[in-house]
């Protein structure tokens, strides 16, 4: 799945020409991936490790929230707080990884299983499909007015 959002954040780059918005808006939906991390924090809940999770949280957001204070005070565009928020979600990720795998029993390591990845992959292919038709429905009234009215009526529905 991970492979499938990298070629295509590569084919919109190459074919609608970004501009620097427009790579960082790529840039976040691709970090967005990094959310798969939220697993070791399940994890870390269920073995009662939260102290761990919540450390792992508020660092990232620490860190994040003194770059947008830097960002606000430079007066820095849009695209350093995309980056920004794209880089928090990678830095949690890879520090609740980074806990599991000190945390865990060494007899319960990660097996990767291609026979039930597959299954899970085509059975959830509707679970996608409806959530892209969701995400749809909820956005084309600002399109509609988008394209009818203007962006300015946009902003102010």
């Amino acid at each position: 799945m991970f492979f499938l959002s990298v070629l295509e954040n590569l084919f919109s780059v190459v074919y609608f020409e970004l501009n620097t918005i427009g790579l960082g808006l790529l840039f976040l939906i691709g970090a967005s991936v990094f959310d798969a991390g939220m697993v070791f924090d399940s994890w870390l809940q269920s073995h009662v490790l939260n102290k761990y999770a919540v450390f792992c949280r508020l660092s990232a957001l620490v860190l994040a929230s003194g770059a947008r204070l830097y960002g606000v005070q430079a007066d820095l565009g849009l695209d350093w707080f995309i980056w920004v928020q794209g880089g928090q979600w990678l830095l949690v990720s890879l520090l609740l990884t980074t806990v599991y795998l000190t945390q865990r029993d060494r007899a319960h390591s990660i097996v990767i299983d291609n026979v039930e990845g597959k299954h899970l992959m085509k059975s959830g292919v509707m679970l996608m499909v409806s959530g892209v038709a969701a995400m749809i429905y909820l956005k084309i009234d600002q399109i509609m007015i988008g394209n009818i009215l203007g962006d300015t009526e946009v902003g102010y529905y």
